[in-house]
């Protein structure tokens, strides 16, 4: 058989490879490109899986965050302005799975007219003079009648009160978590919780 003639493919002893005699490298070039072309598959269906996992997984995180956003205890005023002795009907929201305790001061009273009116509250009032921020005078920190009320999970409790003057003000509320009947109201007390509302002007 002339050299010519030998265009098949024949068996490389050492090797152990088909090979071309036309072109030597020809089958090893192939196999090593299918065998890149299939590592790159592997890799993006390893990746993508990754991906998809942890995709998974920061959406679940998402979504529990924002189910425990969503489920707060809330002060609410329905207004962002108040005029002098307007009745603020502020609502506190107890949106947790749990009961909260808080504080009420019933010696507390609000301006009506030329009268007053007994307006117990949980709040605070703070109103921010050049930037900081103190406590009115009504407040439910003020007198000695203040006790302990328990607030089931769901449950909205409003309390309606009046103020003078006028200013950048806002409500605190401190309170626990759970049925907590030994609160002391009248004094310092352990794992308080503080929580503000947002701003609304006076006057």
């Amino acid at each position: 058989m002339k050299w010519g003639e030998l265009a098949g493919p024949r068996e490389d002893n050492w090797r152990k490879i088909a090979i071309s005699l036309i072109d030597p490298v020809k089958g090893e070039w192939k196999a090593h490109s299918c065998a890149i072309a299939w590592f790159r598959q592997l890799t993006h269906v390893t990746y993508t899986s990754t991906v998809l996992r942890t995709s998974t997984k920061c959406v679940l995180a998402l979504l529990v965050l924002a189910t425990s956003l969503s489920a707060q205890v809330k002060i609410f005023i329905p207004n962002r302005h108040y005029q002098p002795q307007e009745q603020i009907p502020a609502r506190l929201e107890n949106q947790t799975s749990r009961p909260i305790t808080v504080c009420v001061q019933f010696g507390q009273w609000s301006p009506k007219g030329n009268t007053i009116e007994s307006t117990p509250s949980p709040f605070f009032v703070e109103r921010n003079d050049n930037g900081k921020w103190g406590v009115l005078l009504n407040g439910p920190d003020v007198g000695g009648n203040s006790q302990s009320v328990e607030v089931d999970s769901g449950k909205t409790m409003e309390f309606p009160f009046r103020l003078n003057g006028e200013g950048t003000m806002r409500l605190r509320l401190d309170y626990w978590i759970g049925s907590r009947p030994d609160v002391n109201c009248n004094g310092p007390a352990k794992d308080t919780k503080h929580l503000r509302s947002t701003t609304f002007t006076l006057g």
